[in-house]
């Protein structure tokens, strides 16, 4: 199965991508504690597109696709915005990182710990973004 949104590049629209994820993610295939982290971890990609790639430029729109098969949904979320420079993304050390007590910047750590596989590609003017979440193997338990 496969739904597909298309959201505009505002901060405000993000709670039509959570509205859309508690909607269209199966239920019975995660507990609700692993689709709270997958609408977090989503959450969070998105307003990075909005803040990073699209500058804040509410003029602009990306779209997130749910497809879902017997094993796993994954979701993919494209743009035509700035692409993300791979080299500067470090590994966050977060030992450091709250003895700092730093404000923002765990977007690519919570998604990294919560999805099973993130790949990023651009190709041409398009960014794409996948991320996959395996069914918790007793389902909603």
């Amino acid at each position: 199965m496969k739904k597909k949104i298309t959201i505009p590049s505002n901060l405000q629209c993000l709670s039509i991508v959570r509205h859309f994820i508690k909607e269209t993610i199966p239920k019975k295939k995660f507990k609700k504690t692993t689709i709270d982290q997958i609408v977090l971890a989503i959450d969070e990609a998105c307003s990075n597109i909005i803040e990073h790639s699209f500058e804040m430029d509410e003029s602009k729109e990306f779209t997130l696709t749910l497809n879902f098969d017997k094993e796993k949904v994954t979701f993919v979320i494209e743009d035509k915005g700035v692409g993300m420079k791979i080299s500067k993304c470090k590994k966050l050390n977060l030992k450091k990182y709250i003895k700092q007590r730093k404000e923002g910047g765990l977007g690519k750590f919570i998604i990294e710990n919560v999805m099973d596989e993130v790949k990023y590609s651009r190709k041409g003017t398009k960014n794409r973004l996948s991320l996959v979440k395996y069914f918790d193997k007793n389902g909603a338990g």
